[in-house]
């Protein structure tokens, strides 16, 4: 009898464990399940993100080409206007190089004519004077 009662209780005993094991089981499956469904949907995240940067990316290329663009058009009007400066200015510098000489040429001529009438009236005022 002492050993169909220790027979029981040990019975008993791993049957307890047993359920203890089940329902242990039961909720590492449910954990297992939870972390499977947790990694499907950071992997959805990923790729979603990855083509959103894939779409920011090619968004930023295409905005960068523009941008380089537009530069490059404004450069070069740039450069034009300052190519008819330049060409203005030197024009101008000719222009009043020019008008320098001419007004040296003109002092020169008005002096020569000066000194002409001078010379002229001194000689008429020497033949009178005779």
């Amino acid at each position: 009898m002492l050993q169909l009662l220790e027979f029981k209780t040990h019975l008993h005993e791993v049957v307890e464990e047993l359920h203890i094991r089940r329902d242990a089981e039961t909720r590492f499956e449910d954990h297992i399940s939870q972390l499977v469904l947790e990694k499907q949907e950071l992997e959805w995240e990923k790729e979603s993100l990855q083509h959103q940067i894939g779409t920011m990316t090619k968004q930023h290329s295409e905005s960068l080409t523009s941008v380089k663009k537009q530069f490059q058009v404004k450069l070069q009007h740039t450069e034009e206007e300052k190519g008819k400066y330049q060409v203005s200015a030197e024009l101008k510098d000719k222009e009043i190089n020019n008008l320098k000489e001419e007004l040296k040429s003109l002092q020169v001529l008005r002096w020569t004519t000066i000194t002409d009438s001078s010379l002229c009236f001194s000689y008429k005022n020497s033949q009178r004077q005779l």
